[in-house]
């Protein structure tokens, strides 16, 4: 299980998006009792940071016209604002609803797991090229 950095929704590759809106998903019904250790860190927020990071997703696979289940859309959503503090979400559109652990060094984790990933074969050269275009001078 893993939330990519923010950062890189934009630039992920096809699978490893479609699996972070699963994951997001997975994540939203079972807070606040996440268990697993690379994303439990999410329990300490309101679940309105997951659902961020969930329509940012969505809204990216909208985007590039990848199908999905608006029904598995629509039962995420609804789960996430009964449980979180929709009021406040709403009500704050400029606030910047992240993780305080999607930081710089989170963000290098997420970069080099994803180099990992073309050194398999696991992303294509072209998808790989994308992330490198956006943030490869960065690093």
């Amino acid at each position: 299980m893993r939330i990519w950095s923010k950062a890189l929704i934009e630039v992920l590759p096809k699978k490893q998006l479609m699996a972070m809106r699963y994951e997001l998903g997975d994540m939203i019904k079972q807070y606040p009792n996440i268990k697993h250790p690379l994303v439990n860190f999410a329990n300490n927020y309101n679940s309105m940071v997951l659902y961020d990071y969930f329509m940012e997703t969505i809204n990216e696979l909208a985007y590039r016209n990848i199908n999905m289940n608006s029904k598995y859309n629509e039962e995420i959503i609804n789960i996430a604002c009964e449980k979180g503090d929709v009021k406040t979400y709403f009500e704050n559109p400029s606030f910047e609803w992240i993780f305080s652990e999607d930081n710089d060094e989170y963000f290098k984790i997420c970069y080099w797991n994803l180099y990992e990933k073309k050194l398999r074969k696991m992303i294509t050269d072209e998808e790989w090229q994308k992330i490198e275009d956006k943030f490869g001078g960065m690093l």
